[in-house]
Formats: structure tokens, C-alpha cells, sequence
């Protein structure tokens, strides 16, 4: 009997299909060892990764730190006379350092050139990688150095005295401080103890405040230096000018061209209507009232200064009032166009709304006054020189407030403490 006879492609394809079950199987398994020798490779990858990620942001850290203090230490050089920019360096540094994860084991060391006002602070620490501890040199050495110069001794023309509220400079709606080669500083430790808003804009050679500051960036050139030391006030042992008794001349002047003589105005003194007043030289004493000068009254005077004495005495300027004033070259208000009473009330409102005030010439000095800007016009902009030391200091409307310090183009002397006593501080490369 025949055996049987199967077909050879039946026979074929059972093969072939078991062949395909065995190569599908193998690959399987080349994939699983591949996967488990790339592994470790992958893992190191991350880890390498994640430990490049904490070195940089610990190096970041600790420069920003290096920054912060060489910059706080050079300040020194041009905001205190007797200051010590090494030990304020390094104090800023350890502090900062004490409260960052990053300045865990890390010391800084600041040294200073007197020379060429700088201040150099290098902070190193050790930093040791957590997860490929083998792959790296082990620890690994970080270090971060800044350095920072103060430039110059640039003049200073306002000085805000207010040391605890927000807002003591203020400045709203288009109002612009133009400071000309002056440094601006506000001694108020509150966080917004400098606020621009709406299109102000605060431009000087140095903005400087004890506290912090509020407005966006673009209201602000440069941006403002926080922390600063407080500016002590220049004037604080100026003496008292002196004063007499009560004159016997009107305390109302309205619609009359007149000279006036220096004397003492008792209970003030308005100047009004279409008033066309020339000052003679010396000290006018506005004694327990107003100084007014309002409508289209107009006041002149060169070697002039107003002594505000008493607690309520303040001073008032209309929008369509002209004032023109230098001040005196001699004498106990050399240099003063205003001197506030130190014992006025605090807060008492100065308030210049002159679209025609551009000759001022000389220090406006108001220890307790909140000095109140609002005109329309530039505001001494015509001036060799105006300085501005007041408790608080407003600017609103569209005013121009412009400080210049061009002393050489005046006889009119510049009170000590404020003639080349401001500067810039940068970071040198």
C-alpha cells in the first residue's frame, strides 16, 4: 500500500510560520537586553542633567549675591563722606548668603581700592554633585566674583527727608524731574518711597532711595538704586536765621507797582491782582502766615530770601502769577531762596503753580514741608542752579521740573553737603 502523499506548500507554511514565531520571539528579546543596556546611560543622562541644573542656579545665586554687595559697598564712596565700603560689602554678602540655600559652606571675600572707588566681592563654596558623584571631580570648586565703581561725584539736587511713608517723591499724570548731571535721594525706607506714574518720568544722573520704589521701568532713567543710606540733611546745623519785629507795612499788595524793602511780614503777606512787585536785596520774613502770590501778580527779585517762621507758615503760587528770584550771596540765607521754620508743622503745603517760575536760583530748603508742584510750564529751567531739600516732594500736571547745577554761572553759593557729593555706581566687566 502507497503512503500518503501531503502537498509541499502545506508543509512549507508550517515552517515559515514557525520560523516567524521564533524570530518575533528573539527580537522581542534583543529590544528587552537593549533596553536594559541603555538604561544606566539614560539615567546618567538625567542625572547629569539635573546636576548641571543645581550648579548653575547655585552659581547664579551666588552671583547675584557678589553683585548685590560690591554694588552696596561702592555706593558708599559717593553716599556717605565717612563711609566703609569694605565692611558694607561684606556685611550685605554674609547676610545674603545666611539666607540662601545656595550660600550653604560658601564665604565671600570683599576688598576695596580707594583710589579707583571700586569694590570687589569673590564668594567661593565647595559643590558636590548628588547623583553621578563618580562622573564629576568631586567636590567641585565654585566661584563667583563682581566688581562695582562708583563714577564721579556728581551734584545733588533734591533731598527728600521723609524716613518711614511711601510716596514722600511723588510723581503723577506728565510731570518730569529733569535733573541735570544732580542725583535725586529719598530717605524713606517705606517700599514705595519713590513712585512714577501715568507718562512721568524722573530723569537724573542718580536716583537713590533708602526704600524701594513703584512705576514701571520706562518712568525711571536710570532705575533707582535701592537700600541707599539715608542722605543726611546738609543744612541741619545751618543757624536759624535771624529775625526782628513786625514791620508796619501792608500785608496786602493788589493791583499796585511797588518796591519792596526786606522786613518782617507778620500774619503774611498776599501779593494779588495785577501786582507788578520788585524785591530789593535781602531777607523777607513771612512770620505765623501765607506768603500769596496770586492772579496775575508778578514778583522779582535778585539777592532775595524768604524766611518761613512759625508753625502754620506756608507758601502759595498761582497758576497765572510770574516769580523770578535769586538768591542772596551773603548773609545767614546765603544761598537759601527758602528756609522753612524746623519747627513747623509737619507736612505744612508749599504749593508753585506759576507757569512762569523758570528763574529760581539757588536752594529751596523746607525740612517740614510738603513741597507741591503743579504748573503747566518748566519750573527753573532758566536757572543756573536750583536744589530742592523738603520733607516730601509732589509733582503732577505737566510740569517740567528742571534742576540744574551749572555753579560756575552764578555768584549764588552752594550750601556744603551738596555740590559733588552724589555719584554712579556700576558693575565693570
Amino acid at each position: 500500500m502507497r503512503p500518503k502523499r501531503f502537498c509541499g506548500g502545506e508543509v512549507g507554511n508550517s515552517r515559515s510560520e514557525g520560523r516567524m514565531k521564533k524570530f518575533s520571539t528573539d527580537q522581542s528579546g534583543n529590544i528587552a537586553v537593549l533596553g536594559a543596556l541603555m538604561m544606566p546611560i539614560l539615567i546618567g543622562l538625567a542625572g547629569a542633567g539635573l546636576d548641571y541644573s543645581r550648579y548653575y542656579n547655585a552659581k547664579s545665586d551666588l552671583q547675584a549675591i557678589a553683585d548685590m554687595a560690591a554694588i552696596a559697598g561702592a555706593r558708599e564712596y559717593v553716599v556717605v563722606a565717612d563711609g566703609i565700603p569694605v565692611a558694607t560689602a561684606q556685611n550685605i554678602a554674609d547676610k545674603s548668603l545666611a539666607k540662601t540655600p545656595s550660600g550653604d559652606g560658601a564665604s565671600a571675600t570683599v576688598s576695596g581700592d580707594e583710589i579707583n572707588t571700586t569694590v570687589t566681592v569673590k564668594i567661593s563654596r565647595t559643590y558636590t554633585p548628588t547623583l553621578l558623584v563618580g562622573l564629576y571631580k568631586n567636590p567641585l570648586n565654585l566661584e563667583v566674583d563682581a566688581t562695582a565703581q562708583a563714577l564721579g561725584g556728581a551734584n545733588i539736587c533734591v533731598i527728600v527727608l521723609e524716613e518711614k511713608a511711601n510716596y514722600v517723591l511723588e510723581m503723577t499724570q506728565n510731570a518730569t524731574l529733569t535733573g541735570q548731571d544732580c542725583a535725586v535721594y529719598s530717605n524713606s525706607t517705606g517700599s514705595f518711597g519713590i513712585g512714577a506714574y501715568g507718562n512721568s518720568t524722573l530723569k537724573t544722573s542718580l536716583n537713590c532711595t533708602a526704600g524701594g520704589y513703584d512705576g514701571a521701568a520706562a518712568r525711571f532713567d536710570p532705575k533707582p538704586l535701592t537700600d541707599c543710606p539715608p542722605r543726611e540733611d546738609p543744612l541741619f546745623d545751618r543757624p536759624t536765621p535771624s529775625s526782628g519785629s513786625c514791620s508796619l507795612l501792608p500785608n496786602l499788595i493788589k493791583d499796585l507797582t511797588i518796591v519792596l524793602t526786606p522786613a518782617v511780614y507778620c500774619s503774611g503777606l498776599t501779593i494779588d491782582g495785577n501786582a507788578d512787585v520788585t524785591l530789593l536785596p535781602g531777607k523777607y520774613v513771612i512770620r505765623d502766615g501765607d506768603l500769596e502770590i496770586l492772579a496775575n501778580a508778578r514778583v522779582v527779585g535778585n539777592g532775595v530770601g524768604f524766611y518761613f517762621e512759625g508753625t502754620n507758615s506756608t507758601l502759595t503760587v498761582g497758576p497765572d502769577a510770574t516769580l523770578s528770584m535769586t538768591a542772596m550771596t551773603d548773609g545767614d540765607m546765603a544761598g537759601l531762596l527758602m528756609f522753612q521754620d524746623r519747627n513747623a508743622k509737619p507736612n505744612t503745603a508749599f504749593t508753585i503753580s506759576s507757569n512762569n517760575a523758570e528763574t529760581l536760583v539757588g536752594t529751596i530748603y523746607l525740612p517740614q514741608a510738603r513741597l507741591f508742584i503743579d504748573a503747566q510750564s518748566p519750573v527753573a529751567s532758566q536757572s543756573a542752579y536750583t536744589a530742592i531739600i523738603a520733607r516730601r516732594l509732589e509733582l503732577t500736571s505737566s510740569v517740567n521740573l528742571v534742576l540744574n547745577s551749572d555753579y560756575k554761572a552764578t555768584d549764588v553759593p552752594v550750601p556744603a553737603g551738596l555740590a559733588g557729593a552724589g555719584g554712579n555706581v556700576i558693575l565693570r566687566d
